[in-house]
């Protein structure tokens, strides 16, 4: 009977790296700081601790579809956009604004519970600076004082968008917009303040 040679068998090799001896980290959320040129990724938390505006009238800021931005429970804690906006916001991918303490989305900042409001104002976009109007779909805001504020121009358009836990859902200054399928919840009475609307369904 016929013996099989040790010696000529070959196994299952493996590959395998040690892995160095440096210290590393992990990111789990970016805090955002005042600059011309911003992105916000949709994989990423994004923590807004005080003022900060971003943008320029030539570099526009991007919104990538399944960001999440959350804010200090501050007076201050606002976001100011003086770009044009690139929104990417999608059905199943939208755009987040809420609380630092909010557990349901994002990374966790905090291991506490929301309580009254965060966000001075959640976004404040300043169209006079990047002339150009704004057209935000697939939003979804919650616990800001103010959620959305227009600065001048009269072509905005805000679509398939919540509010929710907000003081005030959009506040326009010497602006028009268009608002359509948008819900306002628990909010403070005021879910939309102004002088000029269209609503357009």
């Amino acid at each position: 009977m016929a013996s099989l040679d040790s010696s000529a068998q070959t196994g299952i090799q493996l590959a395998r790296r040690e892995p160095a001896n440096t210290p590393g980290v992990v990111i789990d959320w970016t805090s955002v700081v005042s600059t011309n040129n911003m992105r916000f990724k949709g994989d990423t938390t994004y923590y807004v601790s005080g003022p900060v505006t971003v943008g320029t009238a030539t570099n526009a800021v991007v919104f990538e579809g399944g960001t999440v931005i959350k804010y200090a429970p501050t007076n201050n804690a606002a976001l100011t956009v003086n770009g044009p906006i690139t929104w990417q916001g999608t059905a199943y991918r939208p755009v987040v604004l809420t609380a630092r303490d909010d557990q349901s989305i994002g990374e966790w900042i905090t291991n506490s519970t929301p309580s009254g409001y965060y966000a001075q104002t959640a976004l404040y976009i300043d169209a006079n600076t990047s002339g150009a109007d704004a057209f935000i779909q697939h939003l979804r805001v919650a616990h800001a004082r103010t959620a959305i504020q227009l600065y001048k121009r009269t072509g905005h358009a805000i679509h398939h968008a919540q509010f929710v836990n907000c003081e005030n859902g959009i506040r326009p200054d010497n602006a028009v917009f268009a608002l359509r399928n948008a819900l306002f919840h628990n909010g403070g009475g005021n879910g939309v303040r102004s002088k000029w609307l269209i609503f357009n369904f």
